[in-house]
């Protein structure tokens, strides 16, 4: 006979099994998605060179520098630099073993980010099955893959989301708060999940019983935010990041908008509409019928602070389907949201879970109905998966080679022909900045405060600059001074590509980078 102990041995190995298994889906998934070498050793975007400069400062204890000697507040992830500022210990190795190290600690995120789903999953329905079936439908989801190798801190964002979430399910009050205060650093939309460090700290509070810890424990999930809001006041003078005050604009929310985040929504999901709609109405309706107070949590962190966390979004912000660049700011409330589905459709599929809405029914077909039901839901999904899947697979490829062929070389160029003392003005902040070495002017003031807060204007930066990188055809476009302004300069070197391959966004005036330096009678 078996003791007890042996029991709960067996128990405890297949839950270690069950956890391992969404975690060899996330890496096999990751690992087809990455196509060729410039999905590998790049990034499909240049703001993850952005990223990359001030994790670089960072990393070598310049603290958050755009330009050598003089702190700024550019960065909308203070926290991403932070974290993946280790990966750039890695330069005396070379530049790919920088990317790699970056999309490693990507891939690590996106494991806790599984690890914690698996959890929440076991917590609400009472299976490890469920749990584990819920961590791998997400660990296939195409925007989840795509962020965690792209350089970016949109999956830092869901790792410390969802482990808030976690943590709370599992009665650790204070490790949520912390992980929900962290947030806002992360994204700075995120500061409206700030107040679900709210249910841990009273948790934790009836805990202490009102002892002098539990004081300090309230102004704790704050302190990060309350940081960086200093840090930014002592470089600038202003209280937010320099992206805020250039990219969002007054709150409206209107049909247009809402529109606007429905095609973002949808976009290279994992499921369609209607299937992420009943995975989330399973949770729903389960709650409505056992006003479980688990089931209640993960509503209120899982779908009510995501729908809000959109709304604030795409009230402030232009949101376009057109690439990453803009789909990206909706993609935590959208993951969010999948977490949730995903949570639905894996109690639904595991016959042991409490989690379902059906009434319990004698008879073997009745009891697999939910399970039937979930199946055909699925295979029903299968190719508008694959269709997302492909889709995000190519955009990290050919969005990582036209950054390659375009902004990387153009900065090593840079690095390799401009006087050491060039001061240089660029459309585009992050790869030519990372790789020229030289003093740069982000000419669009996102990692510029004289710019952003008007103490310089672009046509003064452009004046005191002795090298451009820029797109001519946009400033052509924007700046009636610009045949003037660029007959001081020469063309030296030009990175161009067709427009057929540009596949970042569709803008024809950002096919042709060309890098101009000043006459020499000018300088």
């Amino acid at each position: 006979m078996f003791k007890s102990s042996d029991v709960n041995a067996v128990r405890s190995q297949r839950v270690q099994l069950l956890t391992l298994l969404p975690l060899l889906v996330y890496l096999l998934a990751a690992a087809f998605m990455v196509e060729n070498a410039y999905a590998l050793f790049g990034f499909p975007l240049d703001d993850a060179w952005i990223h990359g400069v001030y994790a670089r400062s960072f990393a070598w204890g310049h603290g958050l520098q755009y330009n050598a000697g003089q702190q700024e507040a550019g960065s909308t992830s203070p926290l991403w630099a932070m974290v993946s500022a280790p990966a750039h210990w890695l330069i005396p190795f070379g530049t790919p073993a920088v990317v790699l190290g970056v999309k490693f600690i990507g891939l690590l995120l996106g494991l806790s980010c599984l690890r914690s789903i698996a959890c929440i999953g076991r917590k609400i329905s009472g299976s490890a099955v469920a749990g584990c079936i819920a961590a791998c439908l997400f660990a296939l989801e195409p925007r989840f893959l795509f962020s965690s190798l792209s350089g970016m801190e949109n999956t830092l964002l869901l790792a410390l989301w969802l482990g808030g979430t976690a943590a709370l399910l599992a009665e650790r009050p204070l490790l949520s708060a912390i992980l929900f205060g962290l947030t806002p650093v992360t994204r700075p939309e995120a500061v409206l999940a700030l107040p679900l460090a709210l249910p841990g700290l009273l948790l934790f509070s009836r805990r202490q019983n009102g002892r002098p810890a539990s004081f300090a424990a309230w102004l704790l999930p704050g302190l990060p935010l309350l940081l960086w809001l200093l840090f930014c006041h002592a470089t600038t003078g202003h209280f937010l990041p320099n992206t805020y005050y250039l990219k969002a604009h007054p709150f409206h929310l209107g049909q247009a908008e809402w529109l606007a985040a429905e095609e973002v929504f949808k976009l290279h999901a994992l499921f369609p509409v209607l299937t992420i709609l009943f995975g989330v109405a399973i949770v729903l309706a389960t709650w409505f019928r056992t006003r479980q107070s688990r089931l209640g949590l993960v509503l209120l962190c899982l779908v009510l602070a995501p729908l809000a966390y959109m709304c604030g979004v795409t009230g402030t912000r232009q949101l376009l389907n057109i690439g990453y660049y803009w789909t990206r700011w909706l993609d935590p409330a959208s993951l969010l949201l999948m977490t949730t589905a995903c949570l639905g459709l894996g109690a639904l599929l595991a016959p042991s879970a409490r989690l379902i809405p059906f009434p319990a029914a004698a008879g073997r077909l009745p009891r697999m109905t939910p399970v039937i039901c979930g199946v055909a839901v699925l295979a029903l999904s299968i190719p508008f998966f694959t269709d997302s899947y492909v889709n995000q697979s190519n955009h990290l490829a050919s969005d990582a080679r036209v950054i390659e062929l375009m902004n990387v070389r153009a900065g090593k160029w840079i690095q390799a022909h401009a006087p050491t003392n060039a001061v240089v003005g660029v459309n585009d902040a992050g790869a030519i900045r990372y790789f020229g070495h030289r003093r740069t002017i982000d000419l669009l003031g996102l990692n510029c405060a004289a710019l952003t807060f008007r103490r310089r204007s672009m046509l003064q930066a452009m004046e005191d600059a002795t090298c451009l990188a820029v797109f001519p055809e946009w400033w052509e476009q924007h700046v009636p001074r610009w045949p003037t302004l660029v007959t001081n300069f020469t063309a030296q070197a030009q990175f161009a590509i067709p427009f057929a391959e540009y596949t970042i966004c569709p803008c024809p005036n950002q096919t042709n980078l060309v890098v101009f330096l000043r006459k020499p009678s000018l300088r």
